[in-house]
């Protein structure tokens, strides 16, 4: 998916909510259609749940994507599992790889 979202991600950083037509991707299809405007606003981790969906990075793409799981460890960080609606996962992320929930 490359870059396509950086400017939407600076702006989220800078506490600003954004809107834009959702990517071709159709592995998100039953949740969003390609093309669809969406708004995405800064989240904060606590506001995070299972099946929200958020604008985030995963390696070096970045995606429109499913909360699948999330998991706090005794001793470490809260990890958010990261998939589509298509039912594939991408993997674990930490909170800073997370821009935006969608709205």
């Amino acid at each position: 998916m490359g870059d396509w979202a950086s400017a939407y991600i600076e702006k989220l950083k800078n506490g600003e909510v954004v809107q834009f037509q959702a990517p071709n991707d159709d592995s998100m299809k039953s949740r969003i259609e390609s093309g669809q405007l969406v708004t995405i606003e800064p989240i904060k981790s606590a506001r995070l749940r299972v099946d929200d969906i958020v604008l985030c990075t995963i390696g070096k793409c970045q995606y429109l994507r499913l909360v699948k799981d999330i998991t706090t460890d005794r001793f470490g960080p809260t990890r958010y599992q990261i998939g589509s609606a298509a039912g594939k996962i991408n993997g674990w992320i930490m909170i800073d790889q997370v821009f935006g929930k969608m709205t």
